[in-house]
């Protein structure tokens, strides 16, 4: 692989070779052309058409590019009250993204519902079960088209017959889709009159189906552990597209395994154990805030240690402003205020966990502070610890007062601007302690942290000349007005990582960079040179992963779960900045999707 850095100027087809021409301006300023077999164009994100009608009959806002207008910190809501966004229709994002906002609009609409929650359902009723321990066993085997997925590539009315020669298999046959309702309804009708007491479905994964089917099998009088799955979708048609006759006969294999296994099961009772309805949150920066207060806003006894001297979190206390331009400081006041007074929050500050045990649905965690020890007792766990700055160690930071973060200029342009009055050339330098052994990652939100900052000094002082060194910019989903105008005539951007910083016999600050248009190595003396510097795991991250037995990421991150930040079956989930850099909207997103998490497990496990 080569990445070229270029503006493609033209794409033609050569008449002879039928091959893609491709004319760009190389590195080297040169006029270059080659030839390709493929071109593959990376395509934005833009609203669906018919997105504009729908905001109109809805009466919500959008912005000037067709996507949802949020009110200001509120990232699921509208300007209309009770509609909530999500997903790309708010704004572009990742598949990750997406989920956990789907989450976050779900738990806030749950939430303005809470109070008729559940006033229209009725507890499900079951037969009670058939005692078969004397009976041989009846097998019938339910295999699935799940439309084209499975029937496109698996003989399965082949498959259906081939069961039917089985051992002990009675009945076989095949649905478009098993799991739709009138199938369901068919297998309980077949169950009672083909006197079944196994029942085999191939389909689709037992991870999203496999309790969907078992409580057929309760509806129809079966315990549920006698349900067996073959998984002939993901296991099999999904990855033998173009072998449709050995796919067939892997179909058949996959449910002979599985009609020998069901001949042997046998209905197990399941033991109930209480969940003890509490919840523990662990850390008190902004997600850990929101994510507790959503928690008990929902009913539930919180507990809320804060690793930290006091309430905010390391990155958003010291922030001033959304990479949006909205202010954060209000809300944090806000939620800091609610924490003290909420009925249901019981907070430590500068809070130790000493000690994790427990199981699933019962946990107890020991906890340190200033003030004395002790002791709680919970059913569900909030992960929160959040991030920290990374303390960059090149530049002579430390060494010169003129040598600050981004986070600190920012604190000195909102609480001591006159510090900045007499200030003429501003130096930033981005990525700096990333993308390196170190810290091989980007922290996603240092490029627009930075323009931003750097449209702010312009703004206030004008006559202020602000430079920008950088390895590559990016603007992950943040506002592209920002980024644009930073880019057109407010900030100088140079594309090369300086080499080091030096303080002259004067007392004067130079920094020396190689420029990579002329390859010159050239210097420019600086009155405030600004690091960007990414987002470290928070210091107690090892030491809790251990304690509570989780995973790291390779970057020493928590590892969410495949889509989202949860893990149902350890009932521990995570929120923030703990799972890996992000900015305050984001967080402020998905700490209501972690908070839904657990009062949804909760509630079922009540």
């Amino acid at each position: 692989m080569r990445l070229v850095r270029s503006m493609i100027s033209r794409v033609a087809q050569d008449p002879r070779t039928n091959n893609l021409e491709l004319n760009y301006v190389g590195e080297d300023g040169r006029l270059q052309t080659e030839e390709f077999d493929l071109v593959v164009l990376s395509v934005g994100l833009s609203p669906h058409p018919a997105t504009k009608q729908l905001a109109q009959v809805c009466g919500i806002a959008t912005n000037k590019w067709g996507f949802v207008e949020n009110p200001p910190l509120k990232m699921v809501e509208t300007s209309r009250e009770g509609i909530f966004t999500c997903g790309v229709y708010q704004s572009p994002k990742d598949i990750p993204e997406t989920v956990g906002q789907a989450s976050a609009a779900a738990g806030a609409a749950a939430t303005l519902l809470s109070q008729a929650r559940g006033t229209l359902l009725s507890k499900a009723e079951y037969p009670q079960e058939r005692d078969i321990p004397r009976e041989e066993p009846r097998i019938g085997v339910f295999v699935c088209h799940c439309g084209i997925n499975i029937a496109g590539v698996v003989d399965v009315a082949q498959v259906s017959d081939y069961a039917r020669t089985l051992p002990r298999v009675v009945y076989a046959d095949h649905y478009t889709f098993t799991c739709a309702t009138d199938s369901l309804e068919e297998m309980r009708k077949v169950i009672e009159t083909e006197g079944l007491n196994r029942v085999v479905v191939a389909s689709y994964s037992p991870r999203t189906h496999e309790a969907l089917f078992q409580d057929n099998l309760r509806k129809a009088g079966l315990n549920k552990y006698l349900f067996e799955m073959a998984n002939i979708r993901d296991q099999d048609s999904w990855v033998h597209q173009n072998n449709p006759d050995l796919a067939t006969e892997k179909a058949k294999e996959l449910v002979k395994m599985a009609v020998a296994r069901a001949a042997v099961l046998e209905p197990l009772t399941e033991m109930l154990v209480p969940v003890n309805q509490r919840a523990l949150v662990v850390g008190g920066g902004l997600a850990g805030l929101v994510a507790a207060l959503t928690i008990a806003d929902a009913g539930y006894r919180v507990y809320l240690p804060d690793l930290q001297e006091r309430f905010g979190g390391a990155l958003a206390r010291d922030m001033r402003y959304t990479l949006e331009g909205h202010a954060i400081q209000p809300l944090m006041r806000q939620l800091v205020t609610r924490r003290q007074t909420h009925p249901n929050i019981r907070w430590w500050e500068e809070a130790r966990i000493t000690g994790f045990s427990g199981h699933l649905g019962n946990f107890q965690c020991d906890l340190e502070s200033p003030r004395g020890k002790w002791s709680v007792r919970f059913g569900a766990v909030v992960i929160a610890t959040g991030g920290q700055e990374c303390e960059p160690k090149e530049y002579l930071y430390g060494d010169d007062t003129r040598i600050l973060t981004q986070i600190e200029l920012e604190g000195l342009w909102a609480d001591s601007p006159e510090e900045l009055g007499a200030t003429t050339a501003i130096v930033m330098i981005q990525c700096v302690g990333s993308r390196e052994p170190e810290h091989p990652y980007c922290s996603r939100v240092c490029c627009a942290y930075g323009l931003r900052l750097a449209r702010l000094v312009r703004h206030r002082w004008p006559e202020c000349e602000v430079t920008t060194f950088y390895m590559d910019l990016q603007n992950v989903g943040h506002d592209p007005e920002n980024f644009q105008e930073a880019c057109g005539r407010e900030v100088n951007l140079i594309r090369a990582l300086p080499g080091n910083a030096a303080v002259t016999a004067d007392g004067s600050l130079w920094l020396r960079y190689l420029d990579e248009a002329s390859g010159r190595p050239l210097a420019t003396e600086v009155d405030l040179l600004v690091l960007a510097v990414g987002i470290a795991p928070g210091p107690d991250t090892p030491r809790l992963a251990e304690m509570l037995d989780l995973e790291l990421t390779r970057e020493g991150f928590l590892k969410p779960g495949e889509a989202i930040n949860v893990n149902e079956t350890s009932g521990i989930f995570l929120a923030g900045t703990a799972a890996g850099p992000k900015g305050i909207l984001e967080c402020i997103a998905e700490a209501p999707q972690s908070a839904r998490q657990v009062r949804k497990y909760l509630k079922e496990r009540a």
